[in-house]
C-alpha cells in the first residue's frame, strides 16, 4: 500500500486528523509534517483512507453545503466519501456540485480547519498528494 501526505499548495502544510482522534466524525485540520499515521493516506477507487484508522475522508451527513465539516468515518461506499483530484490541483466531492476541500477562511496558520467550499482553486484550495517518505 502506497501511504501519502496530501500538502497545501500555498502553506506547505498537510492534512491531519485533528488531535489523532480514530472516531467516527473526527475533524480534519492543516498541520505541520510530522509522519504520524494521522497525517498519512491511502486514494484508492475515488477513496482516501487513513493510515491511522482504516477510517475515510466524508462529508458530514452526506451534507454538500459549502462551509460542511469534513470528517472521518467508517467506509459506507457512499458519494460523501469520494474524491476526486482535479487537474487544478483541487480534490472535489463527487457528491455533485463544483466543490472542493477548501482551508477555511485562507488560513496559513497550522490547525486550521478543512471543510468543503464552492471551487475556486485559490491557493487554499490546492493541494498535492505526495508519497510519504520511508511509507
Amino acid at each position: 500500500m502506497v501511504y501519502y501526505v496530501i500538502r497545501n499548495k500555498q502553506t506547505g502544510l498537510v492534512m491531519d486528523i485533528k488531535g489523532c482522534c480514530g472516531d467516527d466524525g473526527a475533524t480534519i485540520c492543516m498541520w505541520e509534517y510530522s509522519g504520524g499515521d494521522n497525517q498519512l493516506w491511502s486514494y484508492e477507487d475515488g477513496v482516501l483512507r487513513s493510515k491511522l484508522n482504516g477510517k475515510v475522508l466524508d462529508l458530514k451527513d452526506c451534507n454538500a453545503s459549502p462551509g460542511n465539516d469534513v470528517c472521518m468515518w467508517s467506509h459506507n461506499g457512499g458519494p460523501n466519501q469520494r474524491w476526486v483530484l482535479c487537474e487544478d490541483n483541487t480534490i472535489c466531492s463527487e457528491m455533485g456540485g463544483d466543490l472542493a476541500l477548501d482551508v477555511m477562511n485562507n488560513s496559513t496558520d497550522a490547525g486550521a480547519d478543512v471543510k468543503i467550499w464552492n471551487r475556486h482553486g485559490q491557493g487554499n484550495q490546492q493541494f498535492v498528494l505526495e508519497v510519504a517518505p520511508g511509507k
